[in-house]
Parts: C-alpha cells; structure tokens; sequence
C-alpha cells in the first residue's frame, strides 16, 4: 500500500554499497510481528510523509484505499485488531 513502495523495495540497496571510511562487515534482517489495532493502523498512515505532503483529495484518495484493503483482503476482513509483519534491514560497517 505505501505509494513509495513497489513490488520490489529498493529503498535499502543504498546500504549495502561502499560508505567512505568504513568498511562493510555484514547484513542481517529482522522479521517481527505487531499486533495492532485497526483504527491506530489507519492512524498510522496519516504520519507517513507521502500522505503529509499530498493535497487533501489525495490523502482522501489514500485513506479510501487503506479503508479498502482493510475491508476487502482476507487477511483484514472484519478484524479489529491486525497482526502486521515488519522487516528490518540491519547493516554492520566498521571504520576502515
């Protein structure tokens, strides 16, 4: 759903290449869940900056779809509570 995000996420590439003065060791990613309730999910959304900087049809336009997953998609349907799976990307550098 977030509009930054495609069907690959190449946000995190960046980290991997050479930073000046440090030399790569390793990369680890963290999977975890939070269980969380519909209505500070949807709260959520509206501290994401692509949502902040849009002009108002557009963030309408945003919540309707987030509105729409939550009630259409078999894993959200009629929950109250959602169990959200998050990805961290963990980078190890020493200086050089």
């Amino acid at each position: 759903m977030h509009p930054a995000v495609g069907a690959s996420d190449d946000t995190t590439r960046a980290a991997a290449e050479e930073l000046p003065g440090f030399r790569f060791v390793r990369h680890e990613e963290l999977t975890w869940r939070e269980v969380i309730s519909r209505d500070d999910y949807i709260g959520r959304w509206t501290t994401v900056s692509s949502f902040l900087v849009a002009d108002e049809p557009r963030r309408a336009e945003m919540l309707a779809d987030v509105h729409r997953v939550l009630d259409e998609h078999v894993d959200t349907a009629g929950r109250a509570e959602l169990d959200l799976p998050h990805l961290t990307d963990v980078y190890l550098y020493r200086r050089a």
